[in-house]
């Protein structure tokens, strides 16, 4: 028998075969995710008037599918290139985010406040400031709960600033802030990665990024470092 090699306990991968790698498991995921539930609907319609508990755990199932395709599909912004800038106009931004985040949090009571803001103002960005807006709301929503409040506060005049807040728990010291790390979180079925993609997205609006959290709730906020959008 040969002597065991060290060296051979793992294949050596570099930056560009690790991002290959990767741009492969998510597209086999979606790829999954998608047929799983073909199949899944279209076994329920053949079996179900049969066997009744496979109709009962059909929805169970297409939404945990469903929830591994949408966190695939965040992954992308995480860890692919960066779709390209889209403008779009910062009503059109809030309104987009404000309807998403009332069908998902429906008993969460949500705050909008304008500061010298024109909702008319196109941003050149916009398309990843809804990004950013989407990932603040929803974890904003989960960390406050039915019973909580979030609140969005937009000034535009006198420096380009988004603050969103909400009044949940605080953040674990454990959890890294500065810079925020993906897959760190406190929270069940929570994957923590919203955080990491709004950093990223900061970086690439050079934004500044600023978290406070304390027994009161948690308040991010992020401020263009040119003043403008």
């Amino acid at each position: 028998m040969k002597p065991y090699d060290p060296s051979i306990e793992n294949c050596p991968l570099d930056g560009h075969t690790t991002f290959q790698m990767n741009s492969i498991v998510r597209h086999r995921l979606r790829n999954l995710c998608a047929g799983m539930k073909m199949a899944v609907e279209r076994i329920a319609d053949q079996v179900g008037s049969t066997y009744p508990q496979v109709t009962d755990m059909t929805p169970l199932m297409i939404a945990e599918l469903t929830s591994l395709q949408v966190f695939t599909d965040r992954s992308d912004l995480l860890f692919d290139r960066l779709p390209p800038a889209a403008c779009r106009c910062i009503g059109e931004v809030v309104s987009t985010v404000r309807s998403e985040f009332r069908e998902q949090f429906p008993d969460t009571v949500l705050n909008l406040n304008f500061l010298d803001t024109d909702t008319d103002h196109i941003l050149e960005h916009g398309n990843w400031l809804l990004i950013i807006l989407r990932e603040l709301l929803r974890n904003a929503g989960e960390a406050a709960g039915a019973t909580g409040e979030v609140e969005l506060i937009w000034a535009q005049a006198a420096g380009a600033k988004i603050v969103v807040t909400n009044s949940g728990l605080e953040i674990p010291a454990e959890i890294p802030l500065a810079p925020p790390l993906p897959f760190f979180t406190c929270r069940s079925r929570h994957d923590g990665i919203g955080l990491a993609i709004i950093a990223r997205l900061c970086k690439a609006l050079v934004a500044d990024l600023a978290i406070q959290s304390d027994s009161g709730g948690v308040s991010v906020t992020i401020e263009s470092v040119s003043g403008e959008w």
